[in-house]
C-alpha cells in the first residue's frame, strides 16, 4: 500500500511540474500578452518619430519578455532624456516615464548657438539665430561644444554663475 502511495505522489509531482512549465509557455506565447499600447509620459521634446523609432523594438512582443533596460539605454542617447524608467501594466501596456532636459538658455559660440539645460548639457546647436533659446549667454569662451555633453568651457566658474542665477530667476 505505501509503494502505491509513493508512486501516487511521484506521478502527482511530475504531473504538477508538467502543468506549471506548460502554463508558463502558455503566458509567454500566447498573443494575447503582447504588447498593444505603449503610454509616453513627461515627454514635450521628442518627436513622434524618435519615440517609434526608440519604441519598434516592443511591438509585437510578449510584455514580459521586452528587454526594457535595452530600450532605456536607447532612450538615453538623446540629449533631451535625463532619465527614464519603464514600467510593464497588465496584460498589454508598457508605460515609459520620462525625464527631460528642458533649454534654458543658448551660448553663441564659432559654430552657432548652443543650446543648453540648467546644468550646462548640450540639447541641440543652431546657426539660426531665431532658432535659439532666450536669454543668449555672452561672454564664456567656450573650448569644446558636444552633444548631449556638459559644455567645457575656460570661464567655467562664469557660466555656473549665469545657469545658478537663471535656475533662481525661474
Amino acid at each position: 500500500m505505501e509503494s502505491v502511495k509513493k508512486h501516487f505522489s511521484k506521478k502527482n509531482i511530475i504531473l504538477f511540474i508538467i502543468g506549471a512549465i506548460t502554463l508558463v509557455l502558455l503566458y509567454l506565447f500566447l498573443p494575447i500578452f503582447y504588447t498593444k499600447n505603449i503610454t509616453i509620459l513627461g515627454n514635450t521634446n521628442l518627436k513622434a518619430g524618435d519615440l517609434k523609432k526608440f519604441s519598434e523594438e516592443t511591438t509585437e512582443k510578449n510584455i514580459y519578455l521586452v528587454k526594457t533596460k535595452i530600450i532605456e539605454e536607447e532612450f538615453r542617447q538623446s540629449p533631451y532624456i535625463k532619465s527614464i524608467s519603464i514600467k510593464r501594466k497588465f496584460p498589454r501596456t508598457l508605460i515609459y516615464q520620462i525625464n527631460e532636459r528642458k533649454p534654458v538658455a543658448s551660448i553663441k559660440f564659432s559654430g552657432g548657438f548652443a543650446i543648453i539645460d540648467d546644468f550646462g548639457v548640450v540639447l541641440r546647436t543652431s546657426q539660426d539665430i531665431n532658432d535659439i533659446v532666450k536669454p543668449l549667454i555672452k561672454g564664456i569662451k567656450l573650448s569644446e561644444i558636444t552633444i548631449g555633453k556638459e559644455i567645457a568651457s575656460e570661464d567655467i566658474n562664469n557660466l555656473t554663475t549665469s545657469l545658478d542665477a537663471l535656475s533662481n530667476v525661474k
